[in-house]
C-alpha cells in the first residue's frame, strides 16, 4: 500500500507537467509525419501486394523511433520527472514523509516505465493510423491486409528492451545531478558519441545508448538483447546505491 500511495502521487506530480505533452508528441510524430506523407503521395498499403507490408511500417517506425526519438525523449523525461522535486526543493519534503528510500526511489522509477511503455504504445498507435486512414480516406476501405498484432507486440518488446539501458543511464544522472543541464548534456554527449563507437565491435556496448543504435544501423543480434537486459539490471541497482548513499538527498 505504501508504494501504491506514493506511485499515485508521483502520478499527481505530472498533472500539468510538459512531460505528458512531450511523451504524446513523441510517441505521435512518426505517426503523423508518415501518415501526412503516405496521404501526399496517395499510395496506401491496399494497392501493394506485398503480404509483409504491416512488418515493413513497423521496421520503418521503429528504426527511426529508437534510433533518434527515444534516447532524446528518455533524457528529456528522466531530467524532467526528478526535477519536479529539484525545482522547487521538494526532495527535503518528500524525505520527511514515512516512506522508505527504496519505496520513493521506486515509485518515480516506475512513473518513468509508465510513461516510456505510454510512448512505445502510441508507436503502435501512429503505425495503424498510417496503414488504415489512408486506405479509409483515398480507397474508402479497410485495408485488405490484415494487421499482425502479434508481430508488434513481440516487436515492440524487443525495442523496449534495447531503451532499458538508456533509461537505467539517465535515471542515474538525473537523480543523482541536482543540475539538469549535467543530466541532459552528458546524455547527449554519451549517446552522439556512440554514433561511430557503435563500429568498435564489443567496446561499443560500453554505451548504454550502443544498442538502439545498433537497431538502427539492423545489425542487432539475441546477444544484444540479453545484453542490454543485463546491462540496464547493473545501472538500475547502482542508481538504487548511490540514492540511498547519497550524503545530500536534493
Amino acid at each position: 500500500m505504501e508504494f501504491i500511495r506514493s506511485f499515485e502521487s508521483e502520478l499527481l506530480k505530472l498533472k500539468g507537467n510538459i512531460v505528458i505533452l512531450i511523451s504524446i508528441l513523441g510517441g505521435l510524430l512518426l505517426g503523423v509525419a508518415f501518415t501526412w506523407r503516405v496521404l501526399y503521395l496517395r499510395y496506401h498499403i491496399n494497392l501493394t501486394d506485398n503480404i509483409h507490408i504491416w512488418e515493413k511500417i513497423f521496421d520503418k517506425h521503429s528504426r527511426a523511433f529508437v534510433g533518434f526519438l527515444i534516447p532524446i525523449g528518455v533524457i528529456l523525461i528522466c531530467t524532467l520527472i526528478t526535477q519536479i522535486e529539484y525545482k522547487n526543493n521538494n526532495w527535503k519534503q518528500v524525505h520527511t514523509t514515512p516512506q522508505r528510500y527504496g519505496t520513493i526511489f521506486m515509485a518515480k522509477f516506475t512513473t518513468l516505465f509508465v510513461l516510456t511503455i505510454f510512448v512505445f504504445i502510441l508507436l503502435n498507435v501512429g503505425i495503424l493510423v498510417e496503414g488504415i486512414l489512408p486506405c479509409l480516406i483515398v480507397d474508402g476501405k479497410m485495408p485488405v491486409h490484415p494487421i499482425p498484432f502479434n508481430f508488434f507486440f513481440i516487436g515492440t518488446i524487443k525495442c523496449f528492451i534495447l531503451t532499458l539501458p538508456i533509461i537505467g543511464f539517465q535515471y542515474l544522472l538525473s537523480l543523482y545531478y541536482k543540475n539538469f543541464m549535467i543530466a541532459v548534456g552528458v546524455g547527449l554527449t554519451v549517446y552522439v558519441g556512440s554514433m561511430p563507437g557503435i563500429k568498435l565491435g564489443s567496446i561499443g556496448y560500453l554505451s548504454p545508448y550502443s544498442y538502439v543504435l545498433n537497431y538502427f544501423d539492423q545489425v542487432i543480434t539475441a546477444q544484444h538483447y540479453w545484453m542490454a537486459l543485463g546491462y540496464f539490471i547493473c545501472l538500475f541497482v547502482l542508481s538504487y546505491f548511490l540514492y540511498v548513499n547519497k550524503g545530500e538527498k536534493g
